[in-house]
């Protein structure tokens, strides 16, 4: 399949547009794929360092693509590797420890805002995985009122009930708006879901967690409005965010490893067709020497000494293979000799 049909199938059934993909999306291939996955899934590449969102989204895409039998062996050791490499990130450094997400980073930039949060209402627009992490981290604050809207109002409605929070009809959206006073944007749409004249008047915050942005930048030509994202976020002053950027170097070794442990993999599995080839070439010379010879022994006789052939050449080539394999890792050259000493592409002809 090529990159194009991978890209219409992505925004037929992301319901985005190749527009929007060809601004913010991108291809990767070969080497830097294979290090891209690993990065992002070890949560380097995340917008809060560690944030293990995306290894997430990587884990339930990998099950989905198994259970419709999408995923061939070679991807599948990929991926092996990948969670490999996250489960010893994840036990051996301090790269996801502490409450440093995106959720968090919002409390902590509203708390960095406002010296007394006990008297203001919180406006949740968006009840996806995201609006969902945000929630669990606003009711740990003391709050005045948090209220949650979503266009699926049934999804909005659960996560209301589990954390005792208001749940609103999206028809009164911009009525909650107008009402709260700090509005943290959660959804998903490839337009902007919150104009200026859905605000209204007065101070009010707006955090747009969205990608990409769903409240229109207008919305700070209105006095009295700050409008922050998560690139902002990014910057919130956090010592837990200290502590994970010095193990980045760690995790950083970690991934290497095993990307190294993959291209090896990768490398020994090409080197397979060759040593299929010498086993093939060993076996066709050996029954060569039988026919040659079979009138000068009863079939008893080759009955016997047949063991003995096959345990020389099995020596002979358990020598030959692992040599190759040895050679092989830092001289892909040794295949080609290997080859024509053993005119084994003639041989396969």
């Amino acid at each position: 399949m090529s990159k194009e049909q991978l890209v219409e199938l992505l925004v037929k059934f992301s319901l985005g547009s190749k527009e929007l993909f060809m601004k913010f999306g991108f291809a990767e291939n070969g080497e830097s794929a294979i290090d891209n996955l690993f990065v992002i899934s070890a949560g380097l590449d995340s917008q809060i360092l560690g944030d293990l969102q995306i290894f997430s989204q990587v884990k339930r895409s990998v099950e989905i693509s198994k259970s419709l039998q999408a995923i061939d062996s070679r991807t599948d050791r990929w991926l092996q590797y990948v969670f490999r490499a996250y489960k010893e990130v994840q036990t051996t450094t301090n790269i996801s420890n502490g409450p440093a997400s995106i959720a968090h980073a919002v409390v902590s930039f509203v708390n960095d805002k406002y010296k007394d949060i006990s008297d203001k209402k919180i406006l949740l627009f968006g009840a996806g995985e995201l609006g969902k992490r945000t929630l669990e981290n606003i009711v740990k604050h003391n709050f005045s009122q948090v209220t949650i809207i979503n266009k699926t109002k049934e999804k909005a409605s659960l996560l209301a009930e589990k954390h005792h929070v208001i749940v609103a009809d999206f028809c009164d959206l911009k009525q909650n708006i107008h009402d709260a006073d700090i509005v943290i944007v959660t959804t998903s749409s490839a337009s902007y879901t919150i104009d200026k004249s859905d605000v209204g008047l007065g101070e009010k915050l707006l955090i747009d967690l969205s990608l990409p942005r769903n409240i229109n930048p207008n919305v700070r030509t209105l006095k009295q409005i700050i409008l922050t994202d998560i690139e902002s976020l990014k910057d919130v002053t956090d010592v837990t965010l200290e502590i994970r950027m010095a193990d980045i170097p760690q995790v950083k070794q970690i991934i290497e490893k095993y990307k190294n442990e993959f291209l090896l993999w990768i490398k020994m599995r090409e080197l397979g067709t060759t040593i299929k080839d010498l086993e093939l070439a060993f076996e066709a010379d050996k029954q060569k020497e039988i026919i040659k010879y079979q009138g000068q022994y009863t079939e008893a006789e080759l009955e016997k000494i047949n063991p003995l052939i096959d345990c020389i050449l099995k020596r002979i080539q358990s020598k030959n293979i692992q040599y190759l394999k040895s050679e092989y890792e830092h001289n892909e050259g040794v295949v080609a000799a290997f080859r024509k000493m053993y005119s084994l592409d003639s041989n396969a002809s």
